[in-house]
């Protein structure tokens, strides 16, 4: 994307933007023949991806949580509190993965490197 569609887009009114997020959602999920899952971490943006998802292309998409530990209990309540997510855990604390990787750094880069 460039920064002149960026901008165009960023001036898009909300139902613009929902109704672009919803017709990607659902061009993806015919390409993979409705077998999707949403990635959901009880925070406000994968909430309202969520909810476009299930709005949008089918509400019984399942959604997968991984409680880490690290969340505050209010995000975990919520998310108990929403239908149909499935909570994993990590094999391995996010202490063990710092003693060994290092600390996670702001970029996409690995620390270790």
């Amino acid at each position: 994307m460039t920064y002149d569609e960026l901008k165009y887009r960023q001036g898009w009114t909300l139902e613009q933007k929902i109704d672009h997020a919803a017709g990607v959602v659902s061009s993806f999920s015919a390409k993979v023949n409705g077998n999707i899952f949403a990635s959901f971490s009880g925070g406000k943006d994968s909430t309202v991806m969520l909810d476009i998802i299930r709005r949008f292309v089918d509400k019984n998409i399942p959604a997968v949580f991984c409680n880490t530990g690290n969340e505050y209990p209010e995000v975990v309540k919520f998310v108990r509190q929403t239908e149909n997510v499935t909570v994993i855990h990590p094999e391995i604390h996010i202490r063990q993965i710092i003693e060994k990787y290092g600390f996670p750094l702001i970029s996409k880069e690995q620390s270790q490197y």
